[in-house]
Protein backbone atom coordinates (compact mmCIF):
# COMPACT_ATOMS: atom_id res chain seq x y z
CA UNK A 1 0.00 0.00 0.00
CA UNK A 2 0.77 3.35 -1.02
CA UNK A 3 0.00 7.09 0.49
CA UNK A 4 -0.22 9.82 -1.80
CA UNK A 5 -0.76 13.83 -0.43
CA UNK A 6 -2.08 16.38 -3.17
CA UNK A 7 -0.57 19.64 -2.22
CA UNK A 8 -2.92 22.24 -3.64
CA UNK A 9 -4.20 25.48 -1.96
CA UNK A 10 -6.62 25.54 1.15
CA UNK A 11 -7.11 21.77 1.36
CA UNK A 12 -4.54 18.88 1.43
CA UNK A 13 -5.93 15.41 -0.21
CA UNK A 14 -4.40 12.17 1.01
CA UNK A 15 -5.51 8.62 0.40
CA UNK A 16 -4.41 4.91 0.92
CA UNK A 17 -3.98 2.57 -2.14
CA UNK A 18 -2.35 0.36 -4.47
CA UNK A 19 -0.38 2.16 -7.41
CA UNK A 20 -0.35 0.49 -11.21
CA UNK A 21 -2.64 0.63 -14.28
CA UNK A 22 -5.24 -0.97 -11.84
CA UNK A 23 -5.69 1.52 -9.18
CA UNK A 24 -6.98 0.65 -5.40
CA UNK A 25 -7.90 3.16 -3.11
CA UNK A 26 -8.89 1.95 0.40
CA UNK A 27 -9.01 5.05 2.63
CA UNK A 28 -9.50 8.62 1.83
CA UNK A 29 -8.44 11.86 3.80
CA UNK A 30 -8.72 15.60 3.63
CA UNK A 31 -7.73 18.37 5.89
CA UNK A 32 -7.71 22.21 6.01
CA UNK A 33 -4.18 23.79 6.18
CA UNK A 34 -3.57 26.47 8.05
CA UNK A 35 -4.78 29.79 6.03
CA UNK A 36 -2.01 31.61 3.51
CA UNK A 37 0.72 27.91 4.51
CA UNK A 38 0.00 27.12 1.00
CA UNK A 39 -0.53 28.86 -2.61
CA UNK A 40 -0.61 27.02 -5.76
CA UNK A 41 1.00 24.06 -4.36
CA UNK A 42 4.02 26.26 -2.71
CA UNK A 43 4.38 26.08 1.24
CA UNK A 44 4.68 30.24 2.02
CA UNK A 45 4.75 29.65 5.63
CA UNK A 46 7.09 26.32 6.45
CA UNK A 47 6.68 26.51 10.39
CA UNK A 48 3.11 26.42 10.86
CA UNK A 49 2.39 23.67 7.50
CA UNK A 50 5.24 21.34 9.18
CA UNK A 51 2.99 21.72 12.48
CA UNK A 52 -0.06 20.77 10.88
CA UNK A 53 1.61 18.30 8.64
CA UNK A 54 3.44 16.01 11.68
CA UNK A 55 -0.23 16.29 13.44
CA UNK A 56 -2.71 15.20 10.17
CA UNK A 57 0.37 12.14 10.04
CA UNK A 58 0.38 11.16 13.82
CA UNK A 59 -3.98 11.58 14.16
CA UNK A 60 -4.45 9.24 11.08
CA UNK A 61 -2.18 6.98 11.78
CA UNK A 62 -0.50 7.11 8.49
CA UNK A 63 2.78 5.38 6.72
CA UNK A 64 5.36 7.88 6.82
CA UNK A 65 7.73 5.84 4.50
CA UNK A 66 7.99 6.29 0.75
CA UNK A 67 4.62 8.98 0.49
CA UNK A 68 3.76 10.10 -3.13
CA UNK A 69 3.55 13.92 -3.47
CA UNK A 70 1.79 14.87 -6.27
CA UNK A 71 1.94 19.07 -6.59
CA UNK A 72 -0.43 21.76 -8.57
CA UNK A 73 2.65 24.01 -8.18
CA UNK A 74 3.16 26.42 -11.47
CA UNK A 75 6.77 26.17 -11.40
CA UNK A 76 6.14 22.84 -12.93
CA UNK A 77 6.45 24.05 -16.66
CA UNK A 78 5.09 21.69 -19.56
CA UNK A 79 5.07 21.25 -23.05
CA UNK A 80 4.01 18.47 -25.36
CA UNK A 81 7.14 17.25 -27.85
CA UNK A 82 7.57 15.23 -30.63
CA UNK A 83 10.85 13.52 -30.81
CA UNK A 84 11.97 10.02 -32.89
CA UNK A 85 11.99 6.88 -30.38
CA UNK A 86 15.30 6.93 -28.10
CA UNK A 87 16.43 6.39 -24.47
CA UNK A 88 15.57 7.92 -21.67
CA UNK A 89 19.05 9.37 -20.90
CA UNK A 90 19.16 10.82 -24.47
CA UNK A 91 15.43 11.59 -24.42
CA UNK A 92 16.17 14.33 -21.45
CA UNK A 93 19.13 15.63 -23.95
CA UNK A 94 16.48 15.92 -26.40
CA UNK A 95 14.16 17.79 -23.83
CA UNK A 96 16.55 20.20 -22.26
CA UNK A 97 17.25 21.75 -26.01
CA UNK A 98 13.44 22.24 -26.18
CA UNK A 99 13.26 23.92 -23.07
CA UNK A 100 16.21 26.48 -24.05
CA UNK A 101 13.81 29.56 -24.78
CA UNK A 102 11.75 29.11 -21.28
CA UNK A 103 14.78 28.45 -18.99
CA UNK A 104 17.65 30.14 -20.39
CA UNK A 105 20.30 29.64 -18.10
CA UNK A 106 18.53 28.95 -15.28
CA UNK A 107 19.55 25.03 -13.86
CA UNK A 108 16.48 23.01 -14.29
CA UNK A 109 15.71 19.40 -13.38
CA UNK A 110 13.75 17.70 -16.50
CA UNK A 111 11.12 14.82 -16.74
CA UNK A 112 8.80 13.40 -19.04
CA UNK A 113 5.36 11.27 -19.55
CA UNK A 114 5.50 8.87 -22.63
CA UNK A 115 1.82 9.74 -24.24
CA UNK A 116 -0.17 7.93 -27.00
CA UNK A 117 -0.36 8.82 -29.82
CA UNK A 118 2.52 8.57 -31.69
CA UNK A 119 2.63 7.68 -35.56
CA UNK A 120 5.21 6.09 -37.65
CA UNK A 121 8.72 6.99 -36.46
CA UNK A 122 7.92 9.96 -34.00
CA UNK A 123 6.88 9.58 -30.53
CA UNK A 124 4.81 12.09 -28.24
CA UNK A 125 5.78 13.10 -24.71
CA UNK A 126 4.89 15.70 -22.34
CA UNK A 127 7.41 17.12 -20.95
CA UNK A 128 8.33 19.77 -18.15
CA UNK A 129 11.03 21.53 -16.08
CA UNK A 130 11.25 22.76 -12.31
CA UNK A 131 13.67 24.56 -10.64
CA UNK A 132 15.81 21.73 -8.62
CA UNK A 133 14.87 24.25 -5.51
CA UNK A 134 11.36 23.17 -5.02
CA UNK A 135 12.06 19.61 -4.97
CA UNK A 136 14.75 20.43 -2.45
CA UNK A 137 12.71 22.58 -0.37
CA UNK A 138 9.63 19.75 -0.43
CA UNK A 139 11.78 16.73 0.71
CA UNK A 140 13.22 18.74 3.52
CA UNK A 141 9.76 20.21 4.80
CA UNK A 142 7.90 16.72 4.72
CA UNK A 143 11.15 15.81 6.45
CA UNK A 144 10.73 18.15 9.21
CA UNK A 145 7.05 16.53 9.60
CA UNK A 146 8.60 13.18 9.71
CA UNK A 147 7.57 12.05 6.50
CA UNK A 148 10.06 10.89 4.07
CA UNK A 149 8.94 11.13 0.13
CA UNK A 150 9.63 8.81 -1.90
CA UNK A 151 8.41 9.90 -5.37
CA UNK A 152 7.09 14.06 -6.22
CA UNK A 153 5.13 14.46 -9.46
CA UNK A 154 3.41 17.22 -11.01
CA UNK A 155 -0.52 17.43 -10.83
CA UNK A 156 -0.63 18.13 -14.61
CA UNK A 157 1.56 15.02 -15.68
CA UNK A 158 -0.52 12.37 -13.01
CA UNK A 159 -3.74 13.54 -14.14
CA UNK A 160 -2.81 13.20 -17.93
CA UNK A 161 -1.60 9.61 -17.36
CA UNK A 162 -4.80 8.69 -15.17
CA UNK A 163 -6.86 9.81 -17.82
CA UNK A 164 -5.76 8.07 -20.60
CA UNK A 165 -5.68 5.16 -18.02
CA UNK A 166 -9.11 5.36 -17.83
CA UNK A 167 -11.00 7.93 -20.37
CA UNK A 168 -8.58 7.70 -22.88
CA UNK A 169 -8.92 3.80 -23.41
CA UNK A 170 -11.75 4.92 -25.94
CA UNK A 171 -10.86 6.41 -29.13
CA UNK A 172 -12.73 9.37 -28.26
CA UNK A 173 -12.28 13.44 -28.16
CA UNK A 174 -14.05 14.73 -24.77
CA UNK A 175 -12.46 17.42 -22.25
CA UNK A 176 -12.45 16.48 -18.53
CA UNK A 177 -12.64 19.57 -15.95
CA UNK A 178 -11.59 19.05 -12.53
CA UNK A 179 -13.46 21.33 -9.97
CA UNK A 180 -11.55 22.87 -6.86
CA UNK A 181 -12.32 25.66 -4.35
CA UNK A 182 -9.81 28.00 -6.39
CA UNK A 183 -9.11 26.43 -9.81
CA UNK A 184 -10.52 24.88 -12.80
CA UNK A 185 -8.65 22.67 -14.69
CA UNK A 186 -8.94 21.22 -18.15
CA UNK A 187 -7.56 18.11 -19.89
CA UNK A 188 -8.54 18.25 -23.49
CA UNK A 189 -8.54 14.48 -25.20
CA UNK A 190 -8.78 14.02 -28.95
CA UNK A 191 -8.95 10.72 -30.43
CA UNK A 192 -8.10 9.33 -27.23
CA UNK A 193 -4.83 11.05 -27.08
CA UNK A 194 -4.00 14.00 -24.80
CA UNK A 195 -4.15 17.05 -26.86
CA UNK A 196 -3.54 19.89 -24.38
CA UNK A 197 -4.16 20.85 -20.29
CA UNK A 198 -4.86 23.96 -18.55
CA UNK A 199 -5.77 25.32 -15.26
CA UNK A 200 -7.10 29.06 -13.98
CA UNK A 201 -8.47 30.58 -10.91
CA UNK A 202 -12.02 30.98 -10.37
CA UNK A 203 -13.95 33.31 -8.52
CA UNK A 204 -16.91 31.73 -7.86
CA UNK A 205 -18.77 29.36 -5.98
CA UNK A 206 -18.42 25.61 -7.01
CA UNK A 207 -21.92 24.80 -7.37
CA UNK A 208 -23.52 27.78 -8.35
CA UNK A 209 -25.15 28.68 -11.77
CA UNK A 210 -21.87 31.46 -12.05
CA UNK A 211 -19.70 28.53 -11.72
CA UNK A 212 -21.61 26.59 -14.01
CA UNK A 213 -21.60 29.50 -16.66
CA UNK A 214 -17.55 29.46 -15.80
CA UNK A 215 -17.57 26.07 -17.46
CA UNK A 216 -19.87 26.82 -20.01
CA UNK A 217 -17.42 29.64 -21.41
CA UNK A 218 -14.87 27.28 -21.23
CA UNK A 219 -16.07 24.55 -23.38
CA UNK A 220 -16.86 27.19 -26.02
CA UNK A 221 -13.01 28.19 -25.88
CA UNK A 222 -12.07 24.59 -26.14
CA UNK A 223 -13.91 24.04 -29.28
CA UNK A 224 -13.01 27.69 -30.64
CA UNK A 225 -9.17 26.21 -29.91
CA UNK A 226 -9.79 22.78 -31.77
CA UNK A 227 -11.34 25.03 -34.70
CA UNK A 228 -8.14 27.27 -34.92
CA UNK A 229 -5.77 24.23 -34.89
CA UNK A 230 -8.22 22.33 -37.31
CA UNK A 231 -8.44 19.61 -35.00
CA UNK A 232 -10.68 16.53 -36.19
CA UNK A 233 -13.23 15.28 -34.55
CA UNK A 234 -16.11 16.93 -32.39
CA UNK A 235 -16.09 17.76 -28.51
CA UNK A 236 -19.21 15.86 -27.52
CA UNK A 237 -18.87 15.03 -24.12
CA UNK A 238 -18.04 17.30 -20.94
CA UNK A 239 -16.61 15.24 -17.75
CA UNK A 240 -16.55 16.97 -14.37
CA UNK A 241 -14.99 15.93 -11.22
CA UNK A 242 -14.56 17.13 -8.10
CA UNK A 243 -18.49 18.16 -8.21
CA UNK A 244 -21.08 17.21 -5.45
CA UNK A 245 -23.10 14.33 -7.46
CA UNK A 246 -26.45 15.75 -6.86
CA UNK A 247 -25.46 19.26 -7.97
CA UNK A 248 -24.58 17.47 -11.97
CA UNK A 249 -28.28 18.48 -12.95
CA UNK A 250 -27.24 22.38 -12.25
CA UNK A 251 -24.37 22.21 -14.14
CA UNK A 252 -26.34 20.26 -17.16
CA UNK A 253 -28.87 22.63 -17.04
CA UNK A 254 -27.11 26.22 -16.99
CA UNK A 255 -24.68 24.66 -19.60
CA UNK A 256 -27.92 23.61 -22.10
CA UNK A 257 -29.75 27.28 -21.27
CA UNK A 258 -26.28 28.73 -22.58
CA UNK A 259 -26.90 27.13 -26.20
CA UNK A 260 -23.78 24.50 -25.97
CA UNK A 261 -24.49 21.42 -27.23
CA UNK A 262 -22.44 18.82 -25.30
CA UNK A 263 -23.40 15.91 -22.92
CA UNK A 264 -22.94 16.82 -19.30
CA UNK A 265 -21.48 13.42 -17.46
CA UNK A 266 -19.59 12.66 -13.79
CA UNK A 267 -16.48 10.92 -13.75
CA UNK A 268 -16.55 7.34 -13.30
CA UNK A 269 -14.34 4.63 -13.79
CA UNK A 270 -15.27 1.52 -12.01
CA UNK A 271 -13.68 -0.81 -14.30
CA UNK A 272 -10.02 0.49 -13.62
CA UNK A 273 -10.58 1.51 -9.73
CA UNK A 274 -12.02 -0.47 -7.07
CA UNK A 275 -11.64 -0.35 -3.38
CA UNK A 276 -14.05 1.46 -0.43
CA UNK A 277 -14.16 4.65 -2.02
CA UNK A 278 -14.48 4.34 -5.51
CA UNK A 279 -17.60 5.52 -5.81
CA UNK A 280 -16.31 9.27 -4.76
CA UNK A 281 -13.19 8.61 -6.49
CA UNK A 282 -14.00 11.91 -8.84
CA UNK A 283 -13.98 13.94 -5.44
CA UNK A 284 -10.36 13.37 -5.04
CA UNK A 285 -9.15 12.37 -8.82
CA UNK A 286 -5.74 14.64 -8.52
CA UNK A 287 -4.85 12.61 -5.19
CA UNK A 288 -5.51 9.18 -7.01
CA UNK A 289 -3.94 10.34 -9.88
CA UNK A 290 -0.60 9.48 -8.08
CA UNK A 291 -1.39 6.51 -7.79
CA UNK A 292 -0.81 5.74 -11.57
CA UNK A 293 2.28 3.70 -13.36
CA UNK A 294 3.79 7.53 -14.31
CA UNK A 295 7.38 6.13 -14.44
CA UNK A 296 10.38 7.06 -12.95
CA UNK A 297 11.00 9.76 -15.25
CA UNK A 298 8.17 11.69 -13.55
CA UNK A 299 9.37 11.13 -10.53
CA UNK A 300 11.59 13.95 -9.41
CA UNK A 301 13.21 12.73 -6.23
CA UNK A 302 14.58 10.20 -8.74
CA UNK A 303 15.55 12.47 -11.02
CA UNK A 304 17.22 15.05 -8.66
CA UNK A 305 19.11 12.00 -6.60
CA UNK A 306 20.04 10.36 -10.58
CA UNK A 307 21.50 14.05 -11.34
CA UNK A 308 24.13 14.11 -8.38
CA UNK A 309 25.13 10.86 -8.84
CA UNK A 310 25.98 11.35 -12.56
CA UNK A 311 27.77 14.72 -11.55
CA UNK A 312 29.25 12.72 -8.63
CA UNK A 313 30.95 10.30 -11.36
CA UNK A 314 31.76 13.33 -13.45
CA UNK A 315 33.90 14.99 -11.12
CA UNK A 316 35.41 11.11 -10.43
CA UNK A 317 35.94 10.71 -14.41
CA UNK A 318 37.64 14.09 -14.25
CA UNK A 319 40.14 13.72 -11.48
CA UNK A 320 41.34 10.70 -13.61
CA UNK A 321 41.92 12.57 -16.38
CA UNK A 322 43.40 15.35 -14.76
CA UNK A 323 45.83 13.05 -13.30
CA UNK A 324 46.54 11.24 -16.60
CA UNK A 325 47.28 14.33 -18.29
CA UNK A 326 49.77 15.88 -15.43
CA UNK A 327 51.22 12.44 -15.65
CA UNK A 328 51.78 12.69 -19.53
CA UNK A 329 53.08 16.66 -19.36
CA UNK A 330 55.69 15.30 -16.73
CA UNK A 331 57.29 12.72 -18.90
CA UNK A 332 56.96 15.16 -21.63
CA UNK A 333 58.90 17.81 -19.63
CA UNK A 334 61.51 15.13 -18.64
CA UNK A 335 61.89 14.20 -22.91
CA UNK A 336 62.51 17.90 -23.44
CA UNK A 337 65.15 18.54 -21.30
CA UNK A 338 67.25 15.00 -21.91
CA UNK A 339 67.05 16.53 -25.77
CA UNK A 340 67.15 20.54 -25.41
CA UNK A 341 70.34 20.99 -27.09
CA UNK A 342 69.21 18.89 -30.22
CA UNK A 343 66.20 19.89 -30.10
CA UNK A 344 66.85 23.75 -29.20
CA UNK A 345 65.67 25.09 -33.23
CA UNK A 346 62.48 22.55 -33.42
CA UNK A 347 61.59 24.20 -29.44
CA UNK A 348 61.49 27.63 -30.11
CA UNK A 349 59.35 26.29 -33.48
CA UNK A 350 57.17 25.06 -31.01
CA UNK A 351 56.71 27.79 -29.01
CA UNK A 352 55.92 30.11 -32.22
CA UNK A 353 52.85 27.73 -33.21
CA UNK A 354 51.86 27.72 -29.44
CA UNK A 355 51.49 31.53 -29.58
CA UNK A 356 49.58 31.51 -32.71
CA UNK A 357 47.44 28.74 -31.32
CA UNK A 358 46.98 31.17 -28.33
CA UNK A 359 45.76 33.99 -30.35
CA UNK A 360 43.50 31.90 -32.64
CA UNK A 361 41.66 30.58 -29.49
CA UNK A 362 41.63 34.15 -27.79
CA UNK A 363 40.23 35.16 -30.82
CA UNK A 364 37.48 32.03 -30.95
CA UNK A 365 36.60 32.25 -27.58
CA UNK A 366 35.76 36.21 -27.99
CA UNK A 367 33.71 35.21 -30.81
CA UNK A 368 31.78 33.19 -29.18
CA UNK A 369 31.02 35.68 -26.08
CA UNK A 370 29.68 38.07 -29.02
CA UNK A 371 27.53 35.17 -29.97
CA UNK A 372 26.11 34.57 -26.91
CA UNK A 373 25.32 38.54 -26.31
CA UNK A 374 22.97 38.58 -29.66
CA UNK A 375 21.68 35.56 -29.07
CA UNK A 376 20.50 36.66 -25.92
CA UNK A 377 19.01 39.86 -27.06
CA UNK A 378 17.48 37.93 -30.13
CA UNK A 379 15.81 35.77 -27.18
CA UNK A 380 14.80 38.85 -24.98
CA UNK A 381 13.35 40.57 -28.48
CA UNK A 382 11.22 37.14 -29.00
CA UNK A 383 9.89 37.03 -25.63
CA UNK A 384 8.73 40.83 -25.93
CA UNK A 385 7.10 40.09 -29.03
CA UNK A 386 5.56 37.10 -27.50
CA UNK A 387 4.07 39.20 -24.47
CA UNK A 388 2.88 42.05 -27.00
CA UNK A 389 0.93 39.57 -29.09
CA UNK A 390 -0.87 38.17 -25.95
CA UNK A 391 -2.76 41.80 -24.95
CA UNK A 392 -6.52 42.21 -25.39
CA UNK A 393 -7.46 44.08 -28.47
CA UNK A 394 -10.29 45.74 -29.54
CA UNK A 395 -10.28 44.71 -32.94
CA UNK A 396 -13.44 46.54 -35.82
CA UNK A 397 -14.78 43.22 -36.35
CA UNK A 398 -15.06 42.65 -32.10
CA UNK A 399 -16.52 46.16 -32.14
CA UNK A 400 -19.42 45.68 -35.31
CA UNK A 401 -20.11 42.28 -33.11
CA UNK A 402 -21.03 44.40 -29.81
CA UNK A 403 -22.87 46.89 -31.77
CA UNK A 404 -24.91 44.15 -33.68
CA UNK A 405 -25.71 42.21 -30.50
CA UNK A 406 -27.17 45.41 -28.70
CA UNK A 407 -29.21 46.48 -32.24
CA UNK A 408 -30.83 42.65 -32.04
CA UNK A 409 -32.46 43.80 -29.00
CA UNK A 410 -33.54 47.32 -30.00
CA UNK A 411 -30.39 48.98 -27.55
CA UNK A 412 -28.05 51.09 -28.86
CA UNK A 413 -23.97 51.26 -28.09
CA UNK A 414 -21.19 53.46 -27.32
CA UNK A 415 -17.68 52.39 -26.39
CA UNK A 416 -15.95 54.33 -24.12
CA UNK A 417 -12.80 53.08 -23.60
CA UNK A 418 -10.58 49.54 -23.90
CA UNK A 419 -7.91 48.93 -21.59
CA UNK A 420 -4.87 46.54 -22.53
CA UNK A 421 -3.73 45.69 -19.17
CA UNK A 422 -7.21 44.12 -18.48
CA UNK A 423 -8.76 43.74 -21.35
CA UNK A 424 -11.89 45.34 -20.13
CA UNK A 425 -14.09 46.96 -22.43
CA UNK A 426 -15.97 50.32 -21.04
CA UNK A 427 -19.23 50.89 -22.49
CA UNK A 428 -23.07 53.12 -22.57
CA UNK A 429 -25.86 50.93 -23.55
CA UNK A 430 -28.87 52.58 -23.68
CA UNK A 431 -32.71 51.25 -24.82
CA UNK A 432 -35.57 53.59 -25.80
CA UNK A 433 -38.63 52.74 -25.10
CA UNK A 434 -37.96 49.20 -25.10
CA UNK A 435 -38.83 46.09 -23.04
CA UNK A 436 -36.64 45.84 -20.12
CA UNK A 437 -37.29 42.09 -19.75
CA UNK A 438 -34.71 41.69 -22.85
CA UNK A 439 -31.77 43.17 -20.77
CA UNK A 440 -31.33 39.80 -19.33
CA UNK A 441 -31.31 38.01 -22.83
CA UNK A 442 -29.24 40.50 -23.98
CA UNK A 443 -26.57 40.03 -21.38
CA UNK A 444 -26.80 36.33 -22.29
CA UNK A 445 -26.33 36.82 -26.03
CA UNK A 446 -23.09 38.72 -24.67
CA UNK A 447 -21.92 35.87 -22.78
CA UNK A 448 -21.81 33.43 -26.33
CA UNK A 449 -19.99 36.05 -28.58
CA UNK A 450 -16.37 34.43 -29.83
CA UNK A 451 -13.39 36.73 -27.99
CA UNK A 452 -14.93 37.31 -24.61
CA UNK A 453 -13.52 36.44 -21.37
CA UNK A 454 -16.04 37.66 -19.36
CA UNK A 455 -18.94 39.75 -18.85
CA UNK A 456 -20.03 41.33 -16.37
CA UNK A 457 -23.67 42.67 -15.56
CA UNK A 458 -24.54 44.62 -12.41
CA UNK A 459 -28.33 45.46 -13.40
CA UNK A 460 -30.42 48.71 -15.30
CA UNK A 461 -31.04 52.01 -14.18
CA UNK A 462 -33.82 53.85 -15.35
CA UNK A 463 -33.31 57.37 -17.01
CA UNK A 464 -36.44 58.97 -17.31
CA UNK A 465 -38.73 59.35 -20.99
CA UNK A 466 -38.31 55.94 -21.83
CA UNK A 467 -34.95 54.97 -21.26
CA UNK A 468 -32.84 52.73 -19.55
CA UNK A 469 -29.28 52.36 -18.93
CA UNK A 470 -27.56 49.08 -19.00
CA UNK A 471 -24.25 48.64 -16.73
CA UNK A 472 -22.76 46.07 -18.27
CA UNK A 473 -18.99 45.29 -19.55
CA UNK A 474 -16.94 42.86 -20.87
CA UNK A 475 -13.28 41.25 -20.98
CA UNK A 476 -11.68 40.48 -23.82
CA UNK A 477 -9.66 36.95 -23.97
CA UNK A 478 -6.09 36.34 -24.65
CA UNK A 479 -6.82 34.99 -28.11
CA UNK A 480 -7.90 38.51 -29.31
CA UNK A 481 -4.89 39.79 -28.93
CA UNK A 482 -3.29 37.57 -30.47
CA UNK A 483 -5.47 37.70 -33.50
CA UNK A 484 -4.86 41.29 -33.71
CA UNK A 485 -0.97 41.01 -33.14
CA UNK A 486 -0.86 39.08 -36.15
Amino acid sequence: MRTVIYLANRQIQVLVGKRGKHIQVDRYLSGEVPEGTVINGMVMDRAPFVEFLRDFWKRNELDTKNVILVSSSTKFVGQTIQMPPMSSGKALGFIRREFTHIDKNETKLYGFLRLKGASGKIQRVYAESVSPELIRAYIEIFRDAGVTLGAICSGESCIIRLTEQTLGREADTFMIQIVDSMTLSTVLFSAGAFTYYNSVRCFHEPGTEEYAEDIGRSVSQIRQFMQANQMEGKLKRLILAGIEPEALGLYQRVISAMGIDIDVELFSAPEHVSGQEQAHMQQFLFAASGLTDWGKNSNYVWIARHRKEKSRLQVGRNGLLIGATAAVMAAGWVFSALYAEQQRTALVQAQEENKRLLLLTADYEAGLEENGRLLEQYRQMALISENLSTYPWLTGEIKDSLEQCAEDYAMSISINSCSADTGIVSMTVTMENGDVTKVNQFVRALGQQPGFYDVSYSGYSYQGEGTYLVNVTVTLGEPEGEEAAN
